[in-house]
């Protein structure tokens, strides 16, 4: 999985949102990001060791290629990334600190659970 480029892409769309976002809603978003970049890493390695997807297998597959990894994260990270945008936008902070809120412990909750098992990135 391209690691560099994802990684690049990310950092300037959060740093080009993150100058209009009240500080913390701009660290729980980076925050937010991190974990989606390790779930996705996660998620390549099971794929490249021969282990099922379980979690999101309806969207990308019991056995997902490196190519359906890199575009279901980078497709999930840019739409958690604009829902943030949006609610800071039109005036709901708080709703947006609850978003990543509910994403961090989820993404949380998997990444460990991923690290429990064995799978490292």
């Amino acid at each position: 999985m391209p690691r560099r480029p994802l990684a690049a892409i990310a950092a300037l769309a959060l740093s080009s949102c993150a100058t209009r976002w009240p500080a913390d809603v701009a660290v729980l978003e980076g925050a937010s990001q991190a974990l989606i970049g390790a779930d996705a890493l996660q998620t390549a390695h099971l794929a490249g060791h021969g282990y099922t997807e379980r979690e999101s297998d309806c969207v990308i597959g019991r056995w997902p290629s490196a190519r359906s990894t890199a575009l279901y994260f980078t497709g999930l990270g840019a739409a958690h990334l604009a829902v943030t945008d949006a609610l800071v936008q039109l005036g709901h902070p708080r709703l947006a600190l609850a978003f990543q809120s509910l994403t961090i412990g989820w993404e949380g909750a998997t990444v460990t659970a991923n690290a429990r098992i064995g799978v490292r990135f």
